[in-house]
């Protein structure tokens, strides 16, 4: 957190969110430890408090089964920010298609049915499954994309080609930049 930190103020930023990801699964349990993000963020508050303003998120990955979790982590620790979202349903990742597995095409349009949308993103963003052999090659990501635009068509849902946008005006690319160094991405500036 502390590196994150350091190169917000370097980079001019006033404020910094950190927003840790937060899954509670079967498989894996909880994730994270609350008492440790909490403990860190605190001890980096003291130190930067007035050199930079800092908040305190989370990201949700919820499921029907966990809410009541999610409810006591909400109540137990002060969020600035909490986000919402869904990747597994009953424990099972939907990115790689673990839960569609086995599922017929009317299961599968069932759980298409539940959404306002569809959404495909730039095979770029999605390159991650060819290094983890999640898909073979980028014909096989291609076919992804198109397999949804179809399964859209199908269910009349309107399908939305994002782009996974990290920022919109250039003056926020320094946000991104931020995240990329502090993760020590190949590509970081």
């Amino acid at each position: 957190m502390e590196k994150e930190i350091r190169v917000a103020m370097d980079k001019g930023l006033e404020e910094i969110c950190f927003t840790e990801h937060v899954d509670h699964l079967e498989k894996r349990g909880n994730d994270v430890n609350f008492e440790e993000y909490n403990h860190e963020y605190q001890r980096c508050k003291e130190i930067y408090d007035h050199q930079i303003n800092l908040k305190f998120g989370v990201e949700f990955g919820i499921q029907p089964h966990t809410v009541d979790l999610f409810e006591e982590d909400f109540k137990k620790y002060d969020f600035d920010f909490v986000i919402l979202s869904c990747h597994q349903i009953d424990d099972k990742e939907l990115w790689n298609k673990e839960y569609q597995q086995g599922k017929t095409q009317e299961e599968i349009n069932d759980i298409a049915n539940f959404y306002d949308y569809l959404e495909i993103q730039p095979l770029r963003n999605n390159e991650f499954m060819l290094r983890d052999n999640t898909v073979a090659s980028i014909e096989d990501l291609k076919l992804v994309n198109k397999e949804i635009v179809v399964l859209g068509e199908e269910l009349n849902k309107p399908v939305v080609a994002t782009c996974d946008v990290h920022f919109i005006e250039p003056d926020d690319e320094i946000f991104r930049e931020v995240l990329m160094v502090s993760q020590e991405y190949d590509d970081a500036e």
